[in-house]
């Protein structure tokens, strides 16, 4: 049975859950006479239960969006264009202080993924970076660079230690896995760190997660440019299923 969570004739969007499905997060436009015509959307959060009050969690007179919880709880990252460029910021969930995390605006910056210790975001960004941000001390390195389309997919691993991303460098979205300590990107050629390339299903990948052990990736792919199909990517070495 569904359930209503929230009343009001504004727009909602982009629910996203709490680690510890209590609670949701999500963006509305609900300020202003006429909030269709605002050019303003705020991030609220809602307990998951009908009749509570969404609570504002950001307040600026612009664009907030792409929440994400992160997965100790206490953080929710999101973009903001507060400083009239997109921009990463982190706000405690319960609200409080923002903290804004990247400085470099100018470039369109796509959804933030925390790693699952919490300590780490990905993203990818219309220069067809692949960055990781520290959350702690706000450094960013640039961990890989596309050639032809943005590093959008990717996913951490369990342990927080590798990310599995797709990269089209070669005419396919290929595999490629990166672990945190590795030396930082060499450019934008098709063979800068051909070394990560881990897995290549001779068609269009476009999906890839984790197993809950670490020991495979799951990639969605289109095999030889024909009908899409899963493959389990063992870690040790072994056969692609």
């Amino acid at each position: 049975k569904a359930e209503q969570l929230t009343t009001g004739d504004f727009d909602d969007r982009m629910p996203r859950w709490s680690p510890d499905g209590t609670r949701i997060a999500f963006v509305s436009s609900r300020e202003g006479k006429d909030p269709d015509r605002e050019n303003n959307s705020d991030i609220y959060v809602v307990d998951a239960a009908p009749g509570a009050t969404p609570q504002r969690l950001t307040s600026w007179r612009g664009d907030d969006s792409e929440p994400a919880w992160s997965p100790d709880g206490k953080w929710i990252a999101y973009l903001s264009d507060a400083t009239g460029e997109y921009e990463v910021y982190v706000r405690p969930q319960g609200g409080g202080e923002a903290r804004r995390l990247t400085t470099d605006g100018g470039v369109w910056k796509l959804d933030p993924s925390w790693s699952p210790d919490s300590k780490n975001l990905a993203f990818g960004d219309r220069k067809q970076r692949l960055r990781i941000l520290d959350v702690a001390s706000g450094a960013l390195t640039d961990a890989d660079h596309g050639t032809r389309e943005d590093l959008d997919t990717h996913a951490w691993s369990p342990d927080s230690r590798q990310i599995a991303y797709l990269a089209d460098k070669t005419g396919n979205f290929d595999l490629y896995l990166l672990t945190l300590d590795s030396p930082p990107s060499l450019g934008k050629s098709p063979e800068a760190n051909s070394d990560r390339l881990f897995f290549s299903p001779g068609g269009p990948a476009h999906f890839v997660r984790w197993s809950p052990d670490g020991s495979h990736i799951a990639v969605t792919a289109e095999k030889e440019w024909q009908a899409d199909g899963t493959f389990i990517v063992p870690l040790n070495g072994g056969g692609v299923r």
